[in-house]
């Protein structure tokens, strides 16, 4: 493994981080959850975070998944991956600023910090009157506009998501938990809701993102499934040949922010034929979308990752 302060990273290269290093690499509970979609009015100035985690309540928990996009937002304060110190091997950017945009895709694990609101944002956008693109992770001091939002949304029936310092990373990140507590609906679901069984597990450093997905559908007996996104990070990111964005088959290390993962699988097949397909920020502010490569990908510093069970749905 790499130590900080050596040479410079390269793409999947596995990585030591300053703290202690975990002995679980994997960390996941099953939990009933709520889908459904839903299109939310926003209002000029308030808080991204603040109307995600709305909306998760609206499904009856504190604690969820969001994919959301044709968000309006006022401005946007956020950061891309940045090359690490003596001490860290990979960091973030200064914050960077947009104003008046329209997001084209974004995913936030959200959940509680210190027993307040809290997300974990990725997105991608276009500033509505340059037409230039960005994307990053998001930072709390992001508002919307008027307009609309949609957005399809997990709550999670009996886990919760608490944001907190990493012992490994030494960095924050959210830590899923089983909790006795049952939150349901408040009321009657959408038309388009529906309760399936999901696997929410945090991915820490250097592990696989396919062989994550495969570990986990084998130790919760999930034959057919999909990946519903979550919020990390990937050691650079490395595609299928035939499917490379711009025929560029990587995006370069220390740390690429995974703004959408999304993927069916049927796990009898092997690990090699968990198709998973990305979009996510480099180092230099790139954004990359493409199907990952099954045999590279590793998590960087941590990968939110939620498995919906298809095995007994038909048709």
């Amino acid at each position: 493994m790499r130590h900080s302060g050596e040479e410079p990273l390269h793409v999947n290269q596995a990585i030591a981080h300053p703290g202690v290093l975990a002995d679980e690499r994997i960390t996941a509970v099953e939990t009933l959850g709520t889908s459904f979609t839903r299109r939310v009015r926003t209002h000029t100035g308030d808080g991204l975070f603040d109307v995600l985690a709305s909306v998760v309540e609206s499904g009856g928990s504190q604690y969820g998944l969001i994919e959301f996009n044709d968000a309006d937002l006022a401005n946007v304060n956020y950061c891309v991956p940045a090359e690490g110190d003596h001490k860290h091997p990979m960091w973030y950017s200064d914050t960077l600023h947009s104003k008046r945009s329209r997001v084209l895709a974004g995913t936030a694990t959200v959940g509680l910090r210190d027993q307040e609101r809290w997300s974990h944002i990725h997105a991608v956008w276009k500033e509505r009157d340059t037409e230039v693109l960005h994307a990053g992770h998001v930072w709390p001091e992001t508002t919307v506009d008027e307009g609309w939002m949609e957005v399809s949304v997990v709550t999670f029936h009996s886990v919760a998501l608490s944001y907190g310092t990493c012992a490994e990373t030494e960095l924050p990140v959210f830590e899923p938990s089983a909790t006795s507590t049952s939150y349901e609906s408040p009321g009657p679901l959408p038309n388009n809701g529906s309760t399936s069984r999901f696997i929410v597990a945090r991915i820490r450093p250097n592990v696989l993102i396919a062989d994550a997905v495969h570990q986990l559908c084998e130790q919760f007996n999930v034959s057919q499934g999909r990946v519903r996104g979550g919020t990390g990070s990937l050691i650079g990111a490395t595609f299928r040949a035939e499917h490379a964005p711009y025929h560029r088959v990587s995006a370069p290390a220390p740390a690429s922010e995974v703004v959408y993962l999304r993927g069916n699988f049927d796990i009898s097949k092997g690990s090699d034929q968990i198709n998973l397909s990305a979009g996510l920020v480099d180092k230099t502010a790139t954004f990359f979308a493409g199907h990952l490569d099954p045999h590279a990908n590793r998590v960087a510093i941590t990968y939110d990752l939620v498995i919906e069970d298809m095995s007994n749905i038909s048709g």
